[in-house]
């Protein structure tokens, strides 16, 4: 049987190496969770302390998973735990269409409803890059729903997480910075 003497002493090394990690800035952790329990059993604030407590940025990868996580509510929940375990939601990977994931690849469209329902209805910390990894090595390709919908002449058209749409100055000519601006909402776009 271990005392707790020599628990303590085998500690001081890993904290003495968190330390020196965070300080230098030579670490960051990722972590992959794709349920909002998940880290009820091995990913608690508890157990990712030493490392942010260290200043080792850590981050999170979850995949889009049909009937597991495929809900804006289930989403939030799980992004507002990370966050809770100072652990910052970085990629939404869209299911990679690889042999057997069938059944747990979702339209790329659900992933888009799912950050609409995100943005503008929880912390922007809790939104992450939803991302497709493009076959072949094309590398990460970050996807949103369409928030700037046209041009009206020296304007662009925005829509909000509401679905209202602003017009914003954004002159296609060569204007003076000193005039005045003005941003509108569109009547009747809602």
């Amino acid at each position: 049987m271990v005392s707790f003497a020599h628990r303590r002493r085998k500690r001081r090394p890993v904290a003495r190496l968190l330390l020196a990690l965070g300080l230098c800035g030579a670490a960051a952790c990722s972590r992959k969770v794709e349920l909002a329990n998940e880290q009820s059993s091995n990913f608690v604030p508890s157990n990712t302390a030493p490392l942010a407590d260290s200043g080792i940025p850590m981050g999170s990868q979850t995949v889009l998973l049909k009937g597991v996580n495929d809900n804006v509510e289930t989403m939030k929940q799980l992004f507002h735990n990370l966050l809770k375990a100072r652990v910052r939601p970085y990629y939404l990977y869209q299911c990679d269409p690889i042999s057997g994931s069938t059944h747990f690849r979702t339209p790329v469209e659900k992933g888009l409803e799912i950050m609409q329902g995100l943005r503008g209805h929880t912390t922007g910390y809790a939104s992450p890059a939803y991302v497709i990894d493009a076959p072949g090595g094309g590398g990460k390709i970050p996807l949103l729903p369409e928030y700037a919908v046209g041009r009206r002449g020296d304007y662009i058209v925005l829509r909000n997480y509401e679905g209202r749409e602003y017009l914003y100055p954004d002159p296609v000519t060569d204007k003076t910075a000193d005039e005045p601006v003005t941003v509108s909402v569109i009547a009747g776009r809602e």
